[in-house]
């Protein structure tokens, strides 16, 4: 049985190879795709670290680039993002889950 989550990510498979720098310098575009970031982080944090590593680390790098490169309004989805993931990670090791390391450079713990 395919989920929703399932169709969301593999969505999100296709389009991140096609995302660069040159696209996200259209505001709309930019706005719309980091909002989409927040917004799977929002609805499905648990399969956002279940992610391949490869896309997955795909995605830390768009959300590091739209913290040090845009304005103001992009940084704020990708605190969101890293809000809510940092939030899973937590919930993840009090529960005793292994916790996807990944992710440990990017938010500075180890």
């Amino acid at each position: 049985m395919v989920t929703a989550s399932d169709v969301c990510l593999t969505g999100l498979n296709h389009i991140m190879p096609l995302m660069n720098m040159g696209l996200l310098m259209f505001p709309a575009l930019c706005m719309k795709f980091y909002k989409l970031l927040y917004y799977l982080s929002d609805t499905f944090p648990e399969k956002i670290l279940q992610l391949p590593e490869p896309l997955l680390k795909t995605v830390l790098h768009a959300i590091e680039l739209g913290c040090t490169s845009f304005g103001t309004d992009i940084v704020v989805p990708c605190i969101d993002f890293i809000h809510i993931i940092g939030g899973q990670i937590f919930k993840m090791a009090v529960a005793g889950a292994p916790v996807n390391h990944v992710l440990c450079p990017f938010l500075k713990v180890s």
